[in-house]
């Protein structure tokens, strides 16, 4: 297998300068699907890099380099960094053009607390942006009108099914 050109959404302009730092968090190693140098990365599986810390850190490949979680992105309170919450929240586009931003809350190891669940419902209310979210392993869907007709079509929820990258 080759590595996939994956591109995560940011909504800042390149270059992306972010002023929180992953630090000892390796929560995306874990939990994000991907294929990296011929290695496939299963979500729950640690990166094969992944020792204490990344041991390819320095030389990861680009799509590494480009993933920003919504912690880091300012998006999230502090309280709710992955290593904290065992949440990992990515920021993904929507939309018949992908031109709508959501948040993908993925549980990691554990069951997402009924906290996390609420804040992110007052952030999509608040903000009129959607989420897509594990609750037990089953993926459930919130946020404005237009957001629940688009994924209301199972097809557009297949093209969606994996949670774990988001190809723009």
């Amino acid at each position: 297998m080759t590595e996939k050109n994956i591109q995560f959404y940011s909504s800042k302009p390149e270059p992306v300068v972010f002023e929180r730092q992953c630090g000892d968090c390796n929560k995306c190693c874990k939990w994000l699907y991907y294929v990296i140098n011929g290695h496939v990365k299963h979500p729950g599986k640690p990166c094969f890099y992944l020792g204490d810390v990344c041991t390819v850190h320095e030389i990861r490949p680009q799509s590494c380099r480009d993933y920003h979680c919504a912690y880091i992105q300012g998006i999230l309170p502090e309280w709710m960094k992955p290593s904290r919450s065992d949440v990992l929240v990515n920021v993904e586009k929507w939309g018949p053009n992908k031109e709508f931003q959501m948040l993908r809350v993925i549980e990691c190891g554990k069951k997402l607390e009924s906290e996390v669940l609420s804040w992110l419902v007052q952030y999509s209310r608040n903000t009129g942006t959607g989420i897509i979210y594990q609750l037990s392993g089953v993926w459930n869907y919130f946020g404005p009108n237009q957001f629940m007709e688009f994924f209301k079509d199972d097809i557009v929820k297949a093209e969606f099914k994996n949670p774990f990258i988001s190809p723009q």
